[in-house]
């Protein structure tokens, strides 16, 4: 009698143990996705503040250099046609750096904590 009660005894505390180091392992698990998230969004934030700071850089920088090709365009061809030319050469410009933008931010907005899914479906693949 006295040994079946310690049998009983030390399965409940190892199915206690096993229970604790299971909740434990998931919770320190969702700390880690969540502090993955939480730098991707970081970067994509610091990201985009210095794209917006430098566009409004380049903003101004355009404007000017557009100014200055205009009026020295202007000696050599009638003022509509630099102007058009100009205009053609700055539409072109911002078309490819929005697409390459675009492609940056589309390539980095899978916010899936990639770390904690690797091991997962690692995880996943040795429990079979």
């Amino acid at each position: 009698m006295l040994r079946s009660l310690f049998s009983k005894i030390s399965v409940a505390s190892f199915v206690g143990a096993a229970v604790a180091q299971a909740t434990a392992g998931i919770r320190n698990e969702v700390i880690a996705a969540r502090d993955e998230f939480t730098n991707k969004i970081k970067a994509i934030a610091f990201g985009a503040l210095l794209a917006l700071f430098g566009a409004g850089l380049a903003l101004f920088a355009t404007g000017f250099l557009a100014y200055a090709a205009l009026t020295a365009l202007a000696d050599v061809w009638p003022m509509w046609l630099a102007a058009l030319v100009i205009a053609g050469v700055l539409l072109l410009a911002a078309w490819i750096f929005l697409a390459v933008g675009f492609r940056r931010i589309r390539k980095n907005a899978d916010l899936r904590p990639e770390r904690l899914l690797g091991a997962y479906r690692r995880f996943n693949l040795d429990g079979d």
